[in-house]
């Protein structure tokens, strides 16, 4: 499938356009779990900016139902597009600084510490990836391993949802990491966004 193809899904999935459980959005999800967080932190996001739409809706009510010295109708209707045009900018904002944290192996996301234990620095073999933080509830740890000086794609990834702070790749994997790497672990939460993500470099010596 096309990048083209994957980011029209990920638009008419936001939008509303198409369903979640749509077979095509749903084998997507099975085979690129990276689209799939992407596609569950923006329909979380999509979800927050809904309810303070309607809050915002709610409170533009109350005001038309209040009688007033002037009519309210011009101010109301300013505020609403107002408040929808920073709503949109928040949304595209957030959609930005996600894509960038992605595309930057070293990109750090708000949110507590994740301290990376090994492999750092000079080290005789890579073997077990360890570091130290906590989950929120229902949330999972991502490891992904990038050849440096820093490229795209990542040579390496956990295949699984980690709830324990260590991952070991398989022989294969160990095979084919490179002379220096630098290697990310990135935490979830329930819904898919990411909100943790540390990175550090190792070298074989």
């Amino acid at each position: 499938m096309t990048d083209d193809r994957r980011a029209q899904l990920l638009e008419e999935v936001v939008t509303g356009a198409r369903l979640p459980d749509d077979p095509e959005v749903r084998a997507l999800m099975v085979r690129d779990p990276e689209w799939a967080a992407e596609l569950a932190e923006l329909v979380a996001m999509q979800r927050v900016l809904d309810a303070t739409g309607e809050s915002e809706a709610a409170t533009l009510r109350q005001a038309a139902a209040t009688p007033l010295p002037s009519p309210p109708r011009p101010t109301s209707r300013r505020w609403l597009w107002l408040a929808a045009a920073a709503a949109a900018a928040a949304l595209a904002l957030a959609f930005l600084l996600r894509r960038g944290a992605e595309d930057d192996p070293g990109a750090t996301v708000l949110g507590p510490a994740v301290e990376l234990l090994e492999p750092r620095g000079d080290v005789t073999a890579y073997g077990t990836f360890r570091w130290r933080g906590s989950l929120p509830p229902g949330g999972w740890f991502e490891v992904r391993v990038f050849a440096e000086p820093a490229g795209r794609p990542p040579v390496a990834r956990s295949q699984t949802r980690l709830r324990e702070a260590s991952w070991q790749p398989d022989a294969a994997e160990q095979a084919g990491l490179p002379q220096r790497i630098r290697w990310q672990v990135t935490t979830f939460d329930a819904g898919g966004a990411a909100v943790e993500r540390a990175s550090a470099e190792a070298q074989l010596r």
